[in-house]
């Protein structure tokens, strides 16, 4: 989708200001042409290619509940993307290593970290030990850019964190502008992914009602907090159970529906069997949830 707007008349010798707008929903090299219809006789026509190539976001940006994609945040004569004061979602024991750039930039109004969905942080941060959290500096001179390497190590207890990012003394220029106005609070999980119900009991279940047809019995949430997750297969040691999975949102959010259907061969007594969840997910390939069923006759 692309758009322009432009509400001026212009006067002989003078200048116009157009916002041109255009989507950056798919990645990749593209060519946008805009044209202006005007009221000269000579040139009734003005049209402007735009060339631009769109690069995918970085996959920390996910785990961030406050950056700002479009403008970043000032912070003593710099502006840092996507923020100043990142908020970080990391699970417990894992490593992360993520940037931020800086560039001369008037300072934007400095916002109070917020919690996700857009609440205000409740949970007092805890500070983090010394060496927790490192960074590096590397630069680019010709426009005095540059980039905040950060690396944690593995925080090994749920919680929420935070840590100044101290500047290295050798980068004087951005060290001497902003050391002591940047911080990082890190958001440690348990797991990225939430399960909702963590187990499920499907309670008495007669035999001979599953052998007429399929019915739902259950239905189970799966939702990852950051990053992204696509559902492979689900499966289950109760031959007698079907899964539906139902995507909410691509990536994020799946709906289990677990259905009852054709006990041929089962016998009545209980059934402990997890439902196993086959994901994409490097650090989860593999979830199970508990899952028991009385079946009767």
């Amino acid at each position: 989708m692309k758009n322009a707007y432009f509400d001026k008349v212009i006067q002989p010798g003078q200048a116009g200001h157009a916002t041109l707008e255009f989507s950056t929903e798919v990645t990749g090299p593209a060519s946008i042409v805009f044209e202006f219809v005007t009221n000269d006789p000579v040139r009734q026509r003005l049209k402007l290619t735009l060339k631009t190539d769109v690069k995918p976001l970085p996959a920390f940006v996910d785990r961030i509940d406050n950056a700002d994609l479009a403008l970043g945040q000032g912070a003593g004569g710099f502006r840092f993307w996507p923020t100043a004061h990142p908020r970080i979602y990391v699970e417990k024991g894992e490593p992360l290593e993520f940037w931020l750039r800086a560039r001369p930039g008037s300072p934007a109004v400095v916002l109070q970290p917020t919690a996700a969905g857009g609440q205000q942080a409740e949970t007092p941060a805890q500070n983090l030990p010394s060496g927790t959290v490192t960074t590096a500096v590397r630069s680019a001179e010709r426009d005095r850019e540059y980039w905040l390497d950060v690396k944690v190590t593995p925080v090994l207890s749920s919680g929420v964190f935070r840590s100044p990012l101290v500047i290295p003394a050798e980068a004087v220029n951005l060290a001497g502008a902003v050391n002591g106005s940047l911080d990082v609070t890190l958001i440690v999980v348990d797991s990225s992914i939430v399960l909702n119900p963590r187990s499920i009991d499907l309670g008495e279940i007669s035999i001979s009602s599953l052998d007429h047809g399929s019915r739902q019995v259950a239905a189970l949430n799966v939702r990852q907090v950051f990053g992204s997750l696509a559902i492979l297969e689900v499966s289950s040691c109760a031959g007698f159970l079907r899964f539906d999975v139902q995507t909410l949102m691509k990536g994020k959010n799946y709906l289990l529906r677990i259905k009852g259907e054709g006990a041929t061969g089962a016998k009545p007594g209980l059934v402990e069997c997890p439902v196993v969840i086959k994901t994409d997910d490097p650090r989860h390939p593999s979830i199970e949830v508990p899952l028991k069923a009385r079946l009767l006759p």
